[in-house]
């Protein structure tokens, strides 16, 4: 996922005490649809057979894009999602092909061996409708007085599994699905056995007869 962090004049009044831990993750999103979905679990299964990867899929409710991080809350952050919401309804962006073609190990110079790993699906050729998108949505969120700016890195990816082995760099057979809109979602922390929730959704233009 890309970077996390609270925006400032949002963030949870912190506790008396010691301040508890962040029960609440919110970012943008973009979904696969069902065929996309059902894509994504055959190519994960190939890849576990034929790489031996051991880690438990992503459930289809959290199969997704990132687009753009919000940060991690005590609760949930109401006037943010109203904020941001505003926001989101501004984008103007045609609708988009994606074409996830490769899957890899997402893996830090300095990992910890001993720590999962995610393997991810990307699009070789680069991901120009997810990245102009997330700069939509960010010029409009700055637009309404939220201060953010792009994350310093952005590599468009699916999440498929966790795992301690590292998924050599291979080609698969295209996950592709048009983007229509995208979401605004919310994700309890430590919780990966239920679906993420939906808080919003936008859809994109047909500008490009999709």
């Amino acid at each position: 996922m890309d970077e996390q962090f609270s925006l400032p004049g949002f963030d949870p009044e912190p506790a008396p005490s010691t301040a508890p831990p962040a029960t609440d993750r919110l970012f943008f999103a973009v979904l696969p649809d069902v065929e996309a979905i059902a894509a994504i679990r055959q190519c994960t299964s190939q890849l576990q057979s034929q790489q031996r990867l051991r880690g438990r899929p992503i459930i289809n409710g959290r199969l997704h894009i990132s687009l753009l991080g919000l940060g991690d809350y005590v609760g949930i952050p109401v006037p943010l999602i109203e904020s941001v919401s505003r926001a989101a309804a501004m984008v103007s962006f045609a609708a988009f092909d994606v074409h996830f073609d490769k899957a890899l190990t997402f893996t830090h110079k300095n990992a910890d061996p001993s720590k999962q790993k995610p393997s991810v699906l990307i699009e070789s050729a680069g991901s120009q409708g997810l990245t102009g998108l997330q700069h939509s949505l960010i010029a409009s969120m700055q637009k309404v007085g939220i201060p953010i700016k792009a994350p310093s890195s952005f590599t468009p990816h699916v999440t498929l599994l966790y795992c301690k082995q590292n998924l050599e760099a291979a080609g698969v057979s295209p996950v592709a699905w048009k983007v229509r809109e995208f979401v605004l979602v919310r994700s309890e922390i430590g919780d990966t056995s239920r679906p993420y929730d939906i808080v919003g959704r936008w859809p994109l233009s047909n500008l490009t007869g999709g």
